[in-house]
């Protein structure tokens, strides 16, 4: 599972502060799987240049050891992550991270680090979140385009009750007071659609 998260656990946000102290950006991913964590993923993450990898143990208190990638070879979705221990990778080229910090982490050992994401929305508020997660605010001198393409486009949703959805969206922090998705927005998002 991918979580982006705008606020870390004092745990997580212990290993960030000890592996990277001069990071100040307000973006998090944190992965509990290890699809994506494959050997030649860490053989290149191991030769780049714009990359920094380190390795964090958080058995008895969270601590920093050396970085060796036998720890984290071989960590296919059957063998998983070893507890107690994450990768953390900050990714400074112009990639997919954005200047944000992954860390790769066990589930098991995740349990209470992480926020518990819905596993379902109101089917209003799905729209909401994956209009305002797909589209720009304003697009070809349209203001507010998610809502025209909802609402004139599409037509799957009314502006009275987008509005609706919306705000409660807002009570939630699934979206910010401007109407802008949080990243607990986005992995909600994103765990809905993955279990649909």
């Amino acid at each position: 599972m991918r979580y982006v998260l705008t606020k870390l656990h004092p745990t997580l946000r212990k290993m960030v502060k000890m592996t990277f102290p001069a990071f100040n950006k307000k973006r998090f991913i944190v992965y509990t799987d290890s699809e994506n964590l494959t050997d030649e993923y860490i053989e290149t993450i191991m030769d780049a240049d714009r990359i920094e990898v380190k390795a964090v143990s958080f058995r008895d208190g969270v601590e920093a050891i050396p970085f060796d990638k036998s720890i984290f070879m071989n960590s296919t979705p059957e063998n998983g992550l070893r507890p107690g221990i994450a990768m953390v990778v900050r990714d400074r080229s112009y990639s997919i991270l954005r200047n944000d910090i992954a860390i790769y982490i066990n589930e098991e050992s995740a349990e209470g680090l992480l926020p518990q994401i819905r596993s379902s929305l109101p089917e209003d508020e799905m729209i909401v979140l994956e209009y305002t997660y797909s589209y720009r605010s304003s697009y070809n001198r349209i203001d507010r385009y998610r809502i025209y393409k909802a609402v004139i486009c599409d037509k799957v949703i009314t502006r009275y009750r987008w509005e609706e959805a919306k705000d409660r969206l807002i009570k939630k922090g699934l979206l910010t007071a401007s109407g802008a998705i949080t990243g607990e927005g986005i992995t909600t998002l994103e765990k809905i659609k993955y279990y649909r």
